[in-house]
């Protein structure tokens, strides 16, 4: 199963001092401005920010600007002309002057690393681009050299919880949540970030208990919704978990992945024309987000109710949420498999879902195996 973002969001102190220096990079090398249409991004494309910048965020009632500090990736899922409409930690429009493509961003911070090795921020901004290129242990190594440099720093460990995440690592990750809470116990983040691992973990009770209380610390995260949401719907706490998910909408009207785990906690209730419409809405603001793909691939494919179904989509989107993942991840395969099973070809499904329990964890592996004898019998999934 997929879970929310895991969101590695620098906590507010670090971004004050990231934003001091808008104007001159911490180096004697500066940022060149580039050709925008020798950039030619395209919607799906991931980009880092190259410097400190700013981006413009809309709601239903208002339009604001958010510092953002080099260093943070974001996925474009829309374009118009120089703005790029990112989203991920932060949503909002950007000049796409100020992002590059993750190759491209980790050779420009290297160069800054060469002419200041003592800067930590280029380091942890060269981390991340890293990370976008999985390169995870390079990624390990700049942060690791980042918290040697600054070691009082709790934003440091955060970044590397993010790393330990994407590695697959939960339990590293975890261990970097507990250096930030232990540092600053007054600080949100480090409470999202643990939730969503302890997701991953399949510890709902802890992730829901995390998510609580980062939402007393800070009440407009919406990822922090997500991540209880997500919790909740596990735990089959559907009204709340919907609840959950419009509260975070309200805050991020253009997040898709909200959409989709809401349409989740929806199929839950046996809400099937209501969850189709927020599928629907996720598919059309970002097609290409794993956590969309992953979440209507599994209703397309296992809807009680036939009309809703349509196997041939949903091997279409399982397949993009398995790329996304290197199809290294169990929940996905048996995604794929019950996609397969819909469209009545047992053995692929058979094929996908004995991989799948071949990745999976134990506790996976406990509902992984009923599958395959339900293809071996000629039957799909219903859920």
């Amino acid at each position: 199963m997929l879970f929310a973002s895991f969101v590695i969001v620098a906590i507010t102190s670090h971004l004050a001092a990231a934003d001091g220096d808008t104007t001159v990079p911490p180096s004697k090398v500066s940022i060149p401005d580039r050709d925008n249409d020798v950039q030619a991004f395209k919607v799906g494309d991931m980009v880092v920010s190259i410097r400190n910048t700013v981006i413009v965020v809309t709601n239903e009632s208002a339009v604001w600007t958010e510092r953002i500090p080099r260093g943070y990736s974001f996925q474009i899922e829309d374009i118009d002309g120089n703005q790029l409409w990112i989203s991920d930690r932060r949503t909002g429009w950007i000049k796409d002057r100020d992002v590059a493509r993750p190759n491209q961003a980790v050779l420009l911070f290297t160069e800054l690393i060469g002419s200041n090795p003592h800067d930590e921020r280029a380091y942890l901004a060269r981390a991340e681009a890293q990370m976008c290129c999985d390169r995870f242990q390079e990624a390990i190594a700049d942060i690791n050299e980042a918290l040697r440099l600054n070691p009082r720093d709790p934003n440091i460990p955060l970044r590397r919880s993010g790393c330990h995440k994407k590695m697959g690592d939960f339990s590293a990750a975890i261990a970097d949540c507990d250096e930030v809470i232990r540092r600053m116990p007054g600080e949100a983040m480090g409470y999202v970030n643990r939730s969503d691992a302890w997701s991953r973990l399949e510890e709902y009770g802890k992730a829901e208990a995390d998510a609580d209380q980062a939402l007393e610390l800070a009440t407009g995260i919406s990822v922090a919704y997500v991540n209880r949401g997500w919790a909740r719907t596990r735990l089959r706490k559907f009204d709340a978990a919907i609840e959950d998910f419009s509260a975070a909408l309200k805050i991020n009207p253009k997040e898709a992945y909200t959409y989709a785990f809401r349409g989740t906690a929806l199929a839950g209730q046996g809400q099937f024309a209501r969850a189709s419409e927020d599928f629907a809405k996720a598919v059309s603001l970002n097609s290409r987000d794993e956590f969309v793909c992953h979440e209507t691939a599994r209703f397309l494919a296992t809807c009680p109710e036939a009309r809703y179904r349509n196997g041939r989509r949903a091997i279409e989107y399982a397949k993009r949420a398995c790329e996304a993942s290197s199809w290294k991840e169990a929940a996905r395969l048996d995604t794929l498999a019950a996609a397969f099973a819909e469209t009545g070809e047992f053995n692929q499904a058979i094929k996908w879902q004995t991989e799948a329990i071949k990745l999976g964890t134990d506790r996976q592996k406990s509902w992984l195996r009923p599958h395959v004898d339900l293809y071996k019998s000629g039957k799909a999934r219903r859920e």
